[in-house]
């Protein structure tokens, strides 16, 4: 069984958001969260306004019909979801240049379907076990982190591919359990720094307060899309050991991964 080293899945992580292909997943998500951020402003200013409350103060809202900013939303979110199967199936691929356009094509919409319909279930696995005892769901959370990676990289529907992910991940439970909070309090640490350079910054700018929520979404998304590769790279390490797997690389020196880089 293959052995999860967090040091190479940090620095893969990082090599493979700073390629040309990374960056430009970054651009896309980035003007998909810009569009994000406009829709669901516009939902809210025109919702507040219907039952008679203040406006909350959104300055890049629209005037549109609920409606239509309903659907617009909706297709975006699922248009994100299939931004997300293409960003996983380029992590674990370590494509660093040109992202292959099978990557945009291959079966996309079942693993668009299976990424959402894994998204809800795997949300209410985890809902579910931390109602019970709060360590349940933090198990449950661990041992389905690769779920979206078998859906968006091995085309399965989204109970094989929990299945899977139960089945890889159960024998670096505590490893993957070091990493995701590693993952977790260094994106918590990173949104807090950002909120108050946010927030002080358009104090000082004069800017009125309704874009800092717009600027947030933006600066977060390196963080979200780091977190992904990281992820991306532990799935590729602990599926090394499946037959017929070929070796991740090193991060250090952009061979094969040796199952002992430098931390």
């Amino acid at each position: 069984m293959t052995s999860l080293s967090i040091g190479a899945a940090f620095g893969v992580g990082a090599r493979r958001l700073a390629s040309r292909a990374g960056l430009s997943l970054l651009g896309a998500y980035g003007v998909a969260m810009l569009v994000y951020q406009v829709l669901f402003a516009s939902i809210i200013e025109q919702a507040v306004v219907r039952y008679g409350l203040p406006p909350v103060g959104y300055p890049f809202a629209v005037d549109a019909p609920v409606s239509v900013l309903a659907v617009g939303l909706l297709v975006l979110l699922v248009g994100l979801t299939a931004l997300s199967v293409v960003a996983v199936r380029t992590f674990v691929a370590g494509v660093r240049e040109e992202i292959p356009r099978e990557f945009y094509t291959r079966r996309m919409g079942w693993a668009t379907l299976n990424m959402l319909l894994a998204g809800l279930v795997v949300g209410l696995a985890v809902f579910v076990g931390t109602l019970l005892l709060v360590i349940p769901g933090i198990v449950a959370y661990v041992a389905l982190v690769f779920t979206t990676m078998y859906v968006a990289v091995e085309d399965e529907n989204f109970l094989a591919a929990m299945q899977r992910s139960w089945r890889l991940a159960r024998g670096n439970l505590l490893l993957l359990f070091v990493l995701v909070f590693v993952l977790v309090v260094g994106s918590g640490v990173v949104g807090a720094i950002f909120g108050v350079a946010v927030t002080f910054g358009t104090l000082a700018a004069g800017v009125e307060q309704g874009w800092q929520s717009l600027a947030m979404s933006v600066l977060y998304v390196p963080v979200t899309l780091y977190v992904l590769a990281v992820l991306s790279s532990a799935f590729e390490q602990l599926r090394a050991g499946e037959p017929g797997r070929e070796p991740p690389e090193d991060p250090t020196t952009g061979g094969e991964w040796s199952g002992s880089p430098a931390e």
